[in-house]
């Protein structure tokens, strides 16, 4: 071997290394890499929380799929539009919620489900409530956005496990 195919053979590699420093390849710790989608699955679905208490109109639109709809307790279907007309009800107030255990799972590498017991906490008219639900809700990654496509919750009777 000559020096000079030596001396190409080391500035490649080392290019090759520098290039793909701080690069992490899904193959090599797909554990990590799901762990990492997960707990940002966990980050958007509690956001929407946040959103609702700061009253966070424009941001809620953007999260929100333009497909979005939702089951709700009594099995009407409730289309984008009016989830967003009645989370802006001006006689509404939202308080941080009681949170149970939560569950992801990666349907695939840009779909993720939600699942959580809570109780929805919160002022109507001047009235406080506290709504005990189980949630699901889909979460879709769109032109390099994740936004949430499906909810459904239904009235939950059983014990709720609280997350620390």
């Amino acid at each position: 071997m000559s020096n000079r195919y030596v001396l190409t053979l080391i500035v490649v590699v080392s290019l090759a290394a520098l290039v793909l420093t701080g690069c992490q390849s899904p193959f090599l710790s797909s554990t990590a890499f799901i762990e990492q989608q997960k707990a940002e699955a966990v980050k958007h679905e509690l956001g929407t929380f946040d959103l609702y208490i700061a009253q966070d109109w424009e941001t809620l639109d953007a999260e929100t799929d333009p497909d979005f709809y939702q089951i709700a307790t009594d099995g009407a279907y409730i289309e984008r539009d009016g989830m967003l007309a009645g989370m802006q009800d001006e006689k509404l107030t939202v308080l941080p919620p009681d949170l149970g255990d939560i569950r992801v799972l990666m349907i695939a590498p840009d779909a993720y489900m939600v699942t959580y017991p809570l109780i929805f906490n919160g002022r109507y008219d001047g009235t406080d409530f506290s709504n005990p639900r189980t949630v699901a809700s889909l979460w879709v990654l769109r032109n390099g956005k994740w936004q949430n496509l499906f909810l459904v919750d239904q009235v939950r009777t059983a014990e709720m496990t609280v997350s620390p």
